[in-house]
């Protein structure tokens, strides 16, 4: 997935609607899937020490449901669909693409607790927690030597059912919801 057009920032401000009350029973779902030990550790091959990490949790804080309503995708729709930006759809779409707005997706911290093995010295805990920060591009917290945090990152993005389409071509296309 990837931006078909340029739209300047504060573009959409007005039209994202945030609501900060997540499901609990969606979050530990996200939480659950997202179980990331076995693809974490793969990312973290290269760092010198993986052998000493006993366990890798992920804990969702601070998370939100950012949405935006249909008729405001509509309105987004006519704005840009003009110029470079309808060129650049119309490229997409010839070529066997789709093009799709999103129509909602959680924002959230994501932080990673690690547990060590208990040889490892509160030391090397920092400098193994920092470097496997360093290889997820990710923050090492300071105020803790087995926690690595992301902010504002986003997770479960859906999109609107119907993709862009040229002239009269709707037909049975969908656009999906991503799965990764």
């Amino acid at each position: 997935m990837h931006p078909t057009c340029d739209v300047q920032p504060g573009f959409l401000a007005d039209k994202i609607q945030r609501s900060p009350t997540v499901d609990r029973e969606l979050k530990q779902s996200l939480e659950k899937k997202l179980d990331v030990s076995a693809e974490v550790r793969e990312k973290l091959e290269a760092v010198a020490g993986i052998s000493q990490i006993s366990s890798i949790n992920l804990k969702l804080e601070n998370a939100n449901i950012l949405l935006v309503s249909d008729e405001s995708l509509i309105s987004a729709r006519h704005a840009l669909l003009k110029g470079e930006c309808e060129d650049a759809v119309i490229e997409n779409v010839s070529n066997g693409g789709m093009v799709c707005q999103t129509r909602s997706v959680l924002e959230a911290d994501v932080i990673f607790e690690i547990k060590y093995d208990d040889t490892v010295s509160i030391g090397e805990r920092a400098k193994l927690t920092s470097e496997a920060a360093a290889k997820l591009n990710l923050d090492a917290r300071q105020d803790a030597d087995n926690r690595i945090s992301g902010h504002q990152l986003f997770f479960g993005v859906k999109l609107a059912p119907k993709p862009i389409v040229l002239g009269s071509q709707l037909g049975e296309t969908k656009c999906t919801v991503l799965k990764k």
